[in-house]
């Protein structure tokens, strides 16, 4: 069934095989991930809602199915839903450990993402350019490592000491997804009994691929 160009509403009767004997069909909608439905409860006929049978082999959504039952037998039954088509919406959650030793320190940095309704599989991050010129950034993807290879340009500014690079995961990505960032920077020899000032440059998500971040939590040992 086709839907009209800027539509927000849908409605159809369910089609009826003809014979003498008619067991109550199940009716599962199933929608896309980059589309939210609710129905209109009081404008269903014929269906009564259950739950989806233990074992049954759906294609995998980030939205559960709705399941009914059609009762209507001889009449006609109908379903009726609101629905809105959304585009990606993608939320990010980043914390970083800090390893000192006595000539170096160790980062370790995970970013969690959490991508809805439509899927992502290119990831863009801002790199220090101080960090970059070292060539000694590893991003795991689980345990496959991927290649990080510099961005096309937006035009928009992204700080003077930060440079766009990108990683492009095995295939299209949905829910969570948590990328790790490991990484070494040498340190500066340090005087006894005296304070230091240091600075850990540390790689984020660009801007335009996130609508939301809790910022980013460190811990540091030594």
């Amino acid at each position: 069934k086709e839907i009209a160009p800027g539509s927000s509403r849908i409605a159809f009767d369910m089609p009826r095989p003809v014979a003498d004997l008619l067991d109550p069909a199940r009716v599962i909608v199933l929608a896309s991930d980059n589309v939210e439905i609710a129905p209109r409860i009081r404008e269903l006929i014929g269906l009564t809602s259950e739950a989806l049978p233990p074992g049954t082999n759906l294609p995998q959504r980030q939205q559960p199915p709705l399941v009914y039952r059609d009762l209507g037998y001889a009449g006609s039954s109908r379903f009726s839903a609101d629905f809105q088509v959304r585009t990606r919406q993608v939320m990010v959650d980043a914390a970083a450990k800090l390893k000192f030793n006595a000539e170096s320190v160790t980062v370790e940095q995970r970013l969690g993402y959490r991508i809805l309704y439509e899927p992502q599989r290119t990831f863009t991050l801002l790199v220090p350019e101080s960090l970059a010129a070292r060539g000694e950034i590893k991003i795991l993807f689980g345990t496959e490592s991927l290649l990080l290879v510099p961005a096309p340009s937006t035009g928009s500014a992204s700080g003077p000491s930060l440079a766009r690079y990108q990683v492009t995961a095995p295939q299209e990505q949905r829910g969570i997804v948590e990328l790790l960032i490991q990484y070494s920077l040498p340190l500066p020899a340090l005087e006894a009994e005296r304070s230091s000032e240091l600075a850990v440059p540390l790689v984020i998500p660009a801007e335009e691929e996130v609508q939301s971040s809790s910022g980013q939590s460190v811990a540091a040992t030594w």
